[in-house]
């Protein structure tokens, strides 16, 4: 799965995928009420239950995506909806 981000200043977008993301990824799942998204529910509950870092808050996830981008333009990314 990948979060599909948009830069808010130059109109590029770009993929970026959850593997990508790494750490921060399995520490912003930790956190969160539920999964992440119905279809990674079991991967989302075996992550809370057994990552050993902190959780992070959406404001640091999102930091941290920013940071894994590499865009030039950041701090200025959007995640476009993708789906129904």
């Amino acid at each position: 799965m990948f979060h599909l981000l948009h830069c808010d200043r130059c109109g590029k977008d770009k993929s970026l995928s959850f593997d990508e993301i790494g750490e921060p990824h399995l520490a912003y799942l930790k956190g969160l009420p539920g999964p992440y998204a119905m279809a990674t529910a079991g991967h989302d509950q075996e992550v809370k239950d057994n990552y050993p870092g902190e959780p992070l808050s959406e404001d640091e996830y999102h930091e941290a995506v920013e940071r894994a981008a590499h865009v030039r333009c950041a701090p200025a990314l959007s995640q476009v909806p993708v789906g129904p």
